[in-house]
C-alpha cells in the first residue's frame, strides 16, 4: 500500500522502493511486480517495465492483460510488439485516441 500511495504522489523512486520489498517478500505476487512494471515506464526505463510485466504475466497472464490494455502508464510500451503481446493485443494502439472511461 505504500508503494501505491507513494506512486500516486509522483514519487517514483520511493513506490519502486516499496515495489522492491513486496516482490522480495513474495516474488510471485503479480500486482508487486506490475506495479514495479508501470513506475518503471513512467520513469522511462522501458527494458526494466518489460522485464517486470513479463515476470508479472508469467505468473498471472489475465491479470496482466486487464491491468495493461488501457493503463496509461503503458502507453509507450504498448507500441511494442512483445508488450502487446503480454498484454493480449493484436495491433498498436490508434493514435490520439482518448481512454476509454
Amino acid at each position: 500500500m505504500h508503494g501505491l500511495a507513494d506512486y500516486a504522489a509522483g514519487e517514483l523512486d520511493s513506490a519502486r522502493r516499496e515495489f522492491d520489498r513486496a516482490i522480495a517478500a513474495d516474488p510471485r505476487f503479480a500486482d508487486g511486480l506490475y506495479n514495479a512494471a508501470a513506475s518503471a515506464a513512467l520513469a522511462d526505463r522501458a527494458e526494466e517495465a518489460v522485464a517486470f510485466l513479463r515476470r508479472a504475466a508469467a505468473i498471472d497472464p489475465e491479470r496482466v492483460q486487464v491491468l495493461g490494455r488501457n493503463d496509461e502508464d503503458l502507453r509507450g510500451l504498448r507500441r511494442r510488439a512483445d508488450v502487446r503481446a503480454l498484454l493480449g493485443l493484436r495491433r498498436p494502439p490508434p493514435e490520439n485516441v482518448p481512454p476509454p472511461p
